[in-house]
């Protein structure tokens, strides 16, 4: 057996994981402090026979076999053996650890332990230990680096590696591995292994001041543990790191051998945990003297504060006297003789500008001119010089002049008219161009901008960590004009115009720049206030990737360069702080604060204020530039690269869950779905437990716990079978909320399974049969918790809090639970626990990860800020993090300490990704595919590569152009592009090959040539100089026209575009004002065409895209204006504006237009993020504006539409994305960080789809592939019907067009979503037709009218939508009050009609919101609708629709109270609106005449709002009847009279909705439905006879926060369809007709129960009758009754019988021999029973008795049973069928269902012919020994007539009484025989 072929898989138990531990070549090659005759000696003595291993190796293989055979008794003994017989026992020990550890085979490292044990067992401590230093050094070296700390302690003690001979060299050995080793928890191990040597020699100071500088305090927690003396010694490190003496600090350092290597002492982050750790080791605060200075700091900071916010707050009061005295004796009792606390306080009043109270407090303290500030100097010569002396406690500046020590402050000259002050939104995106294209302008570097930014403290709050930000503060030098440009950003104006994202937008554009270099000073300072305030900023905070923070340059310099800086010397007697330092060292002045000020509330600011706030951000440029040029001049290598970026700690900042009730089944491998099943009723499935029980080739079958609230269902689901899940368990209830399980044990034979069930309450239940509480633990309230097997078998409990603790409880033997440990390290709910591999996560409330290794205790592994906000759980893997959150993205992290962000997938516009699972390879490595549920509904599968950082390569181009760089490039194909030089020179790069193309550089030479590619017809390339020239090449480089631009004015080419649908003989050039020609190139030279009209004015003159209708022969151009502009080509010179969309993407320009080929609509896009689609009118060929969408908001620049497949490439801030154009996935396929948009870049796409990016990029072409064919061609929607919305429904309706029904929605999202039904029998299949954007806010309210679809929300809009052939267009747009767009200017987007502003409604603003909408058609007018339209202003609205001209005419308006009205509907017979509001009331208008004042009448019908209502006709043109919904829960029901115009109370029903009812629709007059966000669907029927509202049916629907529902009736399926909307979309099939059939055969009703069973019993019950009843025997004693008698032949038929004749009657009578009695007329012996049985049928040998004159009627029953029960099982069978589209699938999964049909059809078959045939003789009163054997009954065979039966009485007489109702007593059948012959023979003569 070869055992090293095993499993491997490694045993954490013996081995530490590989992170932590290092390969030995690796070690030794990083630890060359070991000297070369310990190698030497080493190698010598390995070399030597004693200590070659090969003489134990088969002793060592026999060994492992039985150690693996678990044959202890075999292996013990013969190592024991092997040890007591060796001269050197623990040499031999040593060979065999090192053989053990050393080989590959992970099984044979588990081997080290119990070599150990029972190596101390054998008790040979008596004997010497014979060890050299080399063998000592390896076991510290190999063996201390793979054991775990049970063992390190066992081989410590064997070894005595604690003999004073061993310390000096254990010492050595573990001070090198923390002078060298990086790995911070092996750092924490070398700590453990001094501890364990019992050696002091290493001072705990040189291991610990490392671990602070890097802030890992948990490790710190680790070494320290409970011992009091290096708890102190740890506090005492961190007061002499923090002392205000930096000289303290680094004689520490120095003293340790400590150097900072790039990090510095962040003294705020020191003081934080300083905190803490005072207050959990309990020490006294003043036993640290730099510690408690900073406190008093910090409180003297928090009086002075609240001091001067409550005198500018409070004004003056008749106490302010007594608070001054009060505040000076706290000053005083604080400073008390502490001079630096002195300064400080002097420093305070400066920086409040109290400069009289600074004078009068240094005159108390006595304080000398060298000790204070120069201003309160000059302050104290003027008084002695004779001025007053005034107590000023406001905030403003002082009143004393600067002029008299301006000459010693540095204070750099700004220009108030250099300052751009920002406050609109509109204005960012111009002031942050300006910045971005000065790069332009710089050479060496990028252009520095400076950041700052001003806070003020919230007045309702008392501490100093309520920071609110006031503005943002930029400042850069513009090399191009040698002038400072300055700007403010007014965030409390902003932040009320910016959304979350465009928030975030803004943070990316600033910090993660590529095109300038931002400089702050103490940045995580600064940005932490920012991210308080805005967390939407995070994500670019944390990158950082434009940062460069000066403090830590400081840092560096004075660590390394300290000549940088002039004044170096002047550090020592320096008496400023922070940035004030910088400017000291950099100019030899302190930075000038005589302008400071503390307001930053108040609006607008103050030209003081805001010269004084670009300050610090000029400073920070003139700063670095000071510094590039002093180490330019010192000839030291500097690169501000080294400093960019910024790494972040962990204490950066101050703060920081199935479908419904359904269970649905993927196929992974097709992206199918196999099955959907309702498991938990009235219950939402929250989680899964699944184990595997089988495992063969073709069958995989799993148990599956299914849980959900308070209830769990164990379900068993096949490979086999993969459309079905088989319930085993059903639905138990649990009294407390599930929300982790975990299956302990099962034997899936007998059904049995143990379960255990964490609960919230923090309680454990288990299930075995029977549910029952295991143990209830401490009370607290659990969001989430994790059940699971640790890696020694025992069960763990992890139970996360709502208070951001996690609890661990491990299981004892007797089941019960003890507490293990307690961690905090969460500032908020923790939302989900994962177990995996000895790794725990846990994600919550406060954003974080945090990844923990789990032996004994928790290790902190990694705490890092994951998302911008909740995360709701996570997923691992070895090597990875998985988590998803509120912000609808799924991130991809490492396990790196500080989180670094691998991949995000953001492709879906909705609430939350609420779950996630994936499926990890199978080195459990990477996540291979990842699962996850949405708030849509949506269930959508991921690649981890489905979103990369595409890789580039660079293009060197430098053989061929030296000493160029490239200004142009453009693709002819995927392999082929042109590059222009600057010098001139064409380039072509084919397949990485570059050669020349064409030499220009004397006409191209220096100029920024425009090129372009024709797309259609020869692939000509058009370049245009600035000279006016355009050359015209093929694709050899052979120029086949040129010519050159004449106009009056200067003929510099702006743009260069080719025309579509030409063949490449079009061309369209643009010269400055705006002047542009098509030529057409196929003359020589190239003639004009065309001149078109100048482009309106503006800045950048100059078309972006032209597209070409050569249909309607019209050209549309868009520029770089926003504008989008249609001129008519028909005309043959001047051509002139058609039409004109002003402004319509903004300033920044309109980047594409482009024609739909699939829906031939017409689509732009721009620089502001949007796009808008146009259809066109054929007959006055004119665009009309149809919508406006975006892709996500977090694109600001759309560039480029591509046909085939639907795509658009796009920018963000600094990245290249390509997404997909499909209304619900939105899919970023491409992710290259390029830099922005603004580069020089092209496109292209093959038809196999490989994609091809090409950029330049600091003079340099990068290309970037990839191929999509996976991404586009697999499905990313696991789920059938296709998601809505990522937000609630607010409104949703059904319609019916051209046979098909169809459903619309609107949402909160802004969006309206079209799909189209198709109705079965099981659920209706949806499919998705169009998605609507238009509206700016939430839809409220949709009505359909013909073709036509209105729609009306927030924001006072209405929009009108007409449908053609499946394809919906914008026809109509009106608003109160039009808005001006994101980005556009003075009004932009102005698309539509100028009557579209309500005149009358100039005062309500934008706070308007439409509610409701109702349409009827005009009869008078053709094409003319009237719309009725409610509002929050509680106006009703009247407006004329006119189709013709798509215009919208408001006609009245109308109000019955101050209420926001919800709902109207419309009578249209009599011209009635009904309108509902929100104080209960139901109002009538009449407006059949809107000439006139339009009359109301209202009834007050509910307590509060009325949400919904319908109405319906009861009495033709006379009465109506209306019920509605309401927030209170009721439902009410009126009549409201026509004619008398009156309301009427019908019926009231209070509270039956156990919350808002928010639906209700009308079945017919008597019967309709209502719904609430209680999920009850109820039926509700009117009894007019009994004068009740009965509630008939109560349906409970699986989606939550219901807000609308609707009805209609579908023809096809003659049926009703309600679709109820909220959370998602749900339909429910209702047909009217059938219903009370369907009531009662539903399964769950009891009376379909009890009459399947009262048959079954019928059934059963006569067959004993007929069984048991005497079917009529023949009594022995019979007296005869004729006389005189014949013997004659007996009849065959009856053997035994002697026939005999009567002489009165002449009747032939038959003597029974057997039974020696005489037969009576009809009866025959039978040979079964051996009796004679009156009127015998037959004998049934199925139920062992005759059928006869007394029981043939009970058989009769009895099959009249029998037939009703198989036909009424066949129909429960058919019912039971599972269907299938595979016809070898369905047989397979309905093959007992198929087996029990058949044998009901053959059952059916059988009894249904015997009912038949007995039917027919009851009926003709005959029997079936008479019918088969007439020819050989002597009283049949005899008759004249063959045909005649003589017992015929008549077949109701037959039936009746001669059948079901004869007597007991025998029939006189000799009678009716004679009688009836007689009569035959009489009616024959």
């Amino acid at each position: 057996m070869n055992f090293e072929s095993d499993d491997t898989d490694n045993d954490e138990n013996i081995l530490f994981d590989n992170d932590s531990s290092t390969d030995d070549s690796e070690h030794i090659k990083n630890h060359k402090n070991v000297s070369i005759d310990q190698q030497k000696k080493s190698s010598s003595t390995q070399s030597n026979s004693s200590y070659n291993f090969s003489n134990y190796l088969e002793i060592y293989e026999r060994i492992y076999k039985f150690y693996c055979q678990d044959e202890h008794k075999q292996w013990q003994p013969l190592f024991t053996d092997i040890i007591k017989q060796s001269s050197t026992p623990y040499q031999t020990l040593y060979m065999f650890l090192d053989h053990t550890i050393s080989t590959t085979n992970s099984k044979k490292h588990k081997m080290v332990l119990p070599f150990i044990e029972q190596f101390k067992q054998i008790k040979l401590f008596d004997k010497n230990i014979e060890l050299d230093d080399t063998i000592k050094y390896n076991i510290l070296l190999k063996i201390c680096r793979r054991c775990i700390f049970s063992q390190l302690e066992a081989i410590i003690d064997i070894f005595d590696l604690r003999a004073i001979e061993n310390q000096t060299m254990a010492t050595n050995f573990i001070n090198e591995q923390i002078e060298q080793h990086q790995d911070i928890t092996f750092i924490a191990h070398m700590t453990k292994l001094l501890r364990l040597l019992e050696s002091d020699a290493i001072p705990l100071e040189k291991i610990i001041i490392p671990l602070v500088l890097k802030s890992q305090w948990e490790t710190i927690k680790f070494i320290v543990e409970d011992n009091k003396l290096f708890q102190r010694k740890l506090l005492q490190t961190i007061d002499s790191l923090i002392s205000i003496d930096q000289l303290v600090a680094r004689r520490l350092l120095a003293q340790y051998s400590i150097n900072l290597n790039g990090n510095y002492i962040d003294v705020h982050i020191l003081k934080r945990a300083a905190r803490k750790l005072l207050k959990q080791y309990n020490f006294d605060l003043n036993d640290f003297p730099n510690l408690a200075m900073h406190e008093k700091l910090s409180f003297l900071k928090t009086l002075f504060v609240r001091k001067y916010l409550e005198a500018k707050r409070g004004g003056g009061n008749n106490n302010d006297e007594d608070d001054d005295q009060s505040w000076n004796e706290q000053i005083k009792e604080l400073i008390n003789d502490n001079r630096d606390l002195k300064m400080k306080l002097i420093d305070l009043f400066i920086d409040y500008t109290d400069i009289d109270s600074g004078y009068e407090w240094a005159r108390f303290y006595d304080l000398e001119d060298f000790e204070i500030p120069e201003q309160i100097r000059i302050r104290r010569k003027e008084i002695l010089n004779g001025a007053t002396i005034t107590r000023s406690m406001c905030l403003k500046p002082s009143i004393w002049s600067t002029k008299q020590f301006t000459d010693e402050t540095y204070k750099p000259t700004v220009l108030l008219s250099d300052i751009i002050y920002v406050e609109l939104d509109s204005d960012v995106d111009p002031f942050l161009s300006r910045f971005e294209c000065a790069r332009c302008s710089v050479g060496s570097h990028l252009p520095f901008v400076g950041f700052d930014c001003e806070t003020f403290m919230d007045p309702t709050q008392r501490t100093l960590n309520s920071q609110i930000v006031s503005t943002l503060q930029l400042a850069s030098l513009l090399p191009s004009r040698n002038q400072y440009l300055y700007g403010i950003f007014d965030m409390l104006a902003l932040r009320l115009q910016f959304d979350i994202k465009s928030l975030a937008e803004l943070a990316q554009r600033m910090f993660c720049s590529h095109d300038f270099i931002l400089l702050t000073y103490n940045y995580a300072c600064d940005t932490s206030s920012l991210i308080e305030n805005y967390p939407s900023m995070n994500d670019a905070l944390l990158q950082g990737t434009a940062v460069i923070d000066l403090f830590r340059v400081q840092q560096y310099i004075l660590e390394n360069w300290p000549q940088i800086f002039p004044y170096y010397d002047a550090l020592l007697n320096s008496k400023s702080r922070g940035l004030s330092e910088l400017v000291r060292l950099c100019f030899g002045n302190p930075l000038d604060k005589s302008m400071q000020t503390s307001d930053w509330r108040k609006r607008p600011l103050k030209q003081a204020q805001l010269i004084y706030s670009v300050l610090d951000a000029r400073v920070l440029v003139d700063v670095a530039l000071l510094i590039e040029k002093r180490a330019h001049s010192l000839s030291i290598p500097w690169s501000w690269s080294n400093f960019k970026g910024y790494v972040w700690t962990n204490k950066a900042f101050k703060k920081r869950i199935g479908t419904g009730p359904y269970v649905l089944a993927f196929d992974l491998t097709t992206n199918q779905q196999l099955l959907q099943k309702k498991i938990l009723v009235d219950s939402i499935v929250h989680g899964f437990e699944a184990r595997q029980i089988t495992k063969e080739n073709d069958d995989s079958s799993y148990v599956i716990v299914v849980f959900g609230q308070r209830t769990f269902s164990i379900i068993q689901w096949s490979s086999i079978f993969p459309s079905l899940l088989t319930t085993i368990i059903p639905q138990i209830q649990c009294p407390s909320w599930i929300v982790s399980a975990l299956i302990v044990d099962l034997d899936p034979l007998i059904q049995s399974f143990t379960v255990l069930f964490g609960t919230a309450l923090n309680q454990i239940y288990r299930y075995n049969n029977s549910l029952e509480l295991i143990q209830s633990f401490k009370y607290t309230t659990l969001y989430s918790s994790c059940l699971f097997r640790h890696m020694n078998g025992s069960i763990i409990f992890a139970a996360g809090t709502v208070f951001g603790e996690l609890i661990l409880y491990e299981q004892e033997s007797n089941d019960h639970f003890h507490e293990k440990s307690t961690i905090s390290d969460h500032n908020g709910a923790i939302f989900s626990i994962t177990y995996h591999d000895n790794l725990l996560c846990t994600v919550g409330d406060d954003r974080t990860v945090k990844l923990y290794r789990f032996h004994d205790n928790l290790e902190l592994l990694a705490s890092f800020f994951a998302h911008e906000a909740r995360i709701w759980q996570s997923c691992l893997t070895s090597k990875h993090i998985l988590t998803c959150g509120e912000d609808s993205s799924i991130r991809l992290w490492s396990h790196k300490s500080t989180g670094e962000m691998l991949r995000c997938f953001s492709v879906h516009r909705c609430k939350s990704a609420w779950c996630m699972d994936i499926l990890r390879d199978n080195d459990d490595n990477k996540p291979l595919i990842i699962i996850s549920g949405w708030s849509d509904g949506g269930v959508r599968r991921y690649h981890p590569d489905d979103v990369p950082i595409d890789s580039v390569e660079n293009i060197l181009l430098n053989q061929i152009a030296v000493n160029d760089y490239p200004r142009n490039v453009i693709f002819l194909n995927s392999l082929k592009m042109i590059v222009q030089m600057n010098g001139g020179q064409l380039l072509k790069i084919d397949n990485q090959n570059v050669t020349s193309f064409y030499d220009g550089r004397n006409s191209l030479k220096n100029g920024y040539a425009k090129m372009c590619v024709a797309s259609d017809g020869n692939q000509y390339i058009a370049i245009g100089s600035l000279d006016g020239f355009v050359f015209i090449f093929n694709q050899n480089g052979i120029i086949i026209n040129q010519f050159q631009i004449d106009s009056n004015k200067n003929n510099k080419i702006l743009q260069i575009l080719w025309l579509n649908n030409t063949l490449s003989s079009k061309l369209l050039v643009c010269v400055p004002d705006g002047i542009m020609f098509i030529y057409n190139i196929t003359n020589q030279p190239a003639t004009v065409d065309h001149c078109l009209e100048v482009l309106p004015d503006f800045e950048q003159r100059w078309p972006n895209t032209c597209l070409h209708l050569d249909k309607y022969n019209l050209l549309l151009i868009g520029d770089r204006q926003g504008n989008i502009l249609s001129y008519d080509l028909n005309n043959q010179l001047n051509c002139s504006i058609y039409q004109r969309f002003e402004r319509l993407h903004g300033i920044n320009g309109t980047s594409s237009i482009d024609i739909d080929e699939n829906t031939n609509l017409i689509r732009s896009c721009g620089r502001d993020g949007y796009i808008n689609i146009f259809s066109i009118n054929a007959e006055e060929r004119k665009l009309l504006h149809q919508s406006t969408f975006t892709i996500t908001s977090d694109i600001t620049w759309l560039d480029r539409f591509i046909n085939f497949p639907s795509l658009i490439t796009c920018f963000t801030t600094n990245n290249f994305s390509l997404y997909t154009l499909d209304d619900q996935t939105k899919r970023r396929l491409m992710h290259v960080e390029c830099g922005g948009g603004h580069r020089n870049h092209d496109f292209f796409i093959e038809k196999n789809l490989d994609a091809y990016f090409v950029y330049i990029r600091n003079k340099q072409v990068f290309l970037a592939r990839k191929n999509l064919t996976r991404i586009l061609n697999e499905e990313t929607c696991l789920s059938k019907i296709p998601p809505t919305h990522g937000t609630e429904i607010r409104c949703v309706k059904l319609f019916q067009s051209n046979n098909r029904v169809y459903m619309t929605t609107g949402s909160e999202d802004t969006q309206i979503k079209l799909f189209t039904f198709q109705v079965g029998k099981s659920n209706p299949q949806c499919e998705h037709v169009s998605t609507l954007q238009s509206h700016l806010s939430a839809v409220c309210d949709i009505v359909v009218i013909d073709n036509l679809f209105f729609s009306c929300g927030a924001r006072a809009q209405i929009f009108s939508w007409q449908m053609k052939s499946n394809i919906v267009v914008r026809s109509g747009y009106f608003m109160l009050h039009p808005l001006r767009r994101r980005h556009g200017g003075g009004g932009g987007g102005n698309i539509n009609d100028e009557n579209k502003k309500d005149n009358s409604d100039d005062d309500h603003g934008l706070d308007v919101r439409f509610t409701s909408i109702a349409a009827i058609s005009a009869a008078a007018e053709n094409g003319n609708y009237l719309l009725f339209v409610t509002a929050s202003d509680a106006v009703l609205r009247i407006f004329r629709y006119t189709l013709s001209s798509n215009r919208f005419t408001l006609l009245r308006t109308s109000s019955h109270s101050e209420y926001c009205q919800l709902r109207v509907k419309v009578y249209s017979t009599r011209h009635i609106a009904f309108v509902s509001s929100t104080d209960g009331l139901l109002c009538a208008y009449d407006f059949s005449s809107l000439d006139n004042t339009i009359p109301s009448t209202s009834l007050k019908v509910h307590q509060s709002g009325i949400n919904d209502f319908d109405l319906i006709e009861i009495n033709e043109n006379n009465s109506l009847r209306l019920a509605s919904v309401g927030d209170d829960g009721s439902v009410h029901v009126s009549i409201f009279d026509i004619n008398n115009w009156s309301w009427k109370r019908e019926y009231l029903k209070d509270h039956f909705h156990q919350s808002p009812a928010t639906g209700i629709r009308f079945i017919n007059s008597t019967m309709f439905v209502s719904i609430g966000i209680d999920q009850r669907l109820k039926l509700w029927t009117i009894k007019n006879d009994e004068q009740v509202l009965e509630l008939t049916k109560n349906y409970l629907v699986d989606i939550r926060d219901i807000l609308s529902m609707d009805m209609i009736f579908c023809d096809e399926k003659n049926e009703f369809i309600i679709v109820v909307a909220g959370a998602g979309v749900q339909t429910i099939q209702f047909d009217l007709k059938n219903y009370l059939r369907t009531a009662f055969y539903d399964e769950s009703n009891y009376l379909y129960c009890f009459a399947y069973g009262l048959v079954a019993y019928l059934s059963l019950l006569f067959y004993f009758m007929t069984c048991y009843t005497d079917p009529g025997y023949v009594p022995y004693k019979r007296v005869p009754d004729w006389t005189g008698a014949m013997t004659e032949e007996s009849d065959d038929d009856n053997e035994g019988e002697e026939q005999q004749t009567s002489a009165n009657s002449n009747q032939h009578l038959r003597k029974c021999l057997l039974c020696n009695i005489e037969q009576p007329l009809r009866s025959r012996h039978c040979d079964y029973c051996n009796r004679c049985v009156l009127k015998y049928d037959h004998h049934c040998p199925y139920l062992e008795t005759c059928i006869g004159e007394h029981n043939h009627r009970y058989f009769w029953y009895f099959l009249l049973t029998t037939d009703i029960l198989i036909i009424w099982s066949m129909m429960l069978c058919s019912r039971s069928f599972v269907p299938f589209s595979d016809w070898s699938s369905w047989l397979h999964i309905n093959k007992f269902r198929l087996f029990a049909m058949h044998v009901l059809i053959i059952s059916l078959g059988a009894t249904t012919t015997l009912f038949c045939i007995h039917s027919y003789f009851a009926l003709t009163n005959s029997t079936t020994w008479e019918r088969v054997s007439r020819h050989r009954i002597t009283y049949l065979n005899r008759l004249p007539d063959e045909d005649l039966n003589p017992f015929h009485q008549g077949y109701c007489h037959n039936f009746f009484c001669s059948f079901l109702c004869h007597r007991i007593k025998e029939q006189q059948w000799d009678v009716v025989y004679k009688k009836r012959v007689e009569e035959h023979v009489t009616l024959n003569m």
